[in-house]
């Protein structure tokens, strides 16, 4: 029931206890991790808290600790949003690779990973300038498709259902 805040800059998790959201936060890690955390992009939360950094590391912390040797973990290259939860089969990552956006599905645990690109209509200088600009995604797995959210839109594409 807790509140949890990323603060990249810091390379902190505040967390707010949900009985006194009034009060300052506590920073979630009580201070490790820092160098970790520092230019963290975004993070997800299903009982463990997977954050992808503006140093392409994607991490793993549970109860407060780093999980696994990052050897396991998987290869990104500037991500721009991650999402999951407990609704999700996967983590998803959405990374730029050589300028075009990527999809990155992870498997909890393993972590492996199946990549897709973008849809083939969608690779106009329109479509790639539009996409440029994405700031967040939503993945509907039950649905198979994928909401990428931009300044100026919203796009869907279809993903193959696991």
């Amino acid at each position: 029931g807790a509140w949890f805040l990323l603060n990249g800059d810091a390379g902190t998790i505040l967390r707010f206890d949900p009985e006194t959201l009034d009060q300052v936060p506590s920073d979630w890690t009580q201070g490790a991790y820092r160098e970790t955390l520092f230019g963290a992009v975004d993070f997800m939360i299903d009982g463990s808290i997977y954050v992808v950094t503006s140093e392409n590391r994607f991490v793993v912390l549970y109860r407060g600790e780093l999980q696994d040797s990052e050897d396991h973990h998987p290869s990104i290259e500037s991500p721009i949003a991650i999402y999951g939860g407990l609704d999700t089969a996967y983590v998803w990552v959405l990374e730029e690779i050589d300028g075009t956006p990527t999809l990155l599905r992870v498997e909890r645990g393993s972590f492996a990973t199946v990549t897709y690109q973008l849809p083939f209509d969608w690779e106009t200088d329109a479509g790639l300038s539009e996409l440029s600009q994405i700031r967040d995604m939503v993945v509907l797995e039950n649905r198979g498709e994928v909401l990428f959210v931009t300044d100026g839109a919203i796009w869907r594409a279809s993903i193959p259902q696991a």
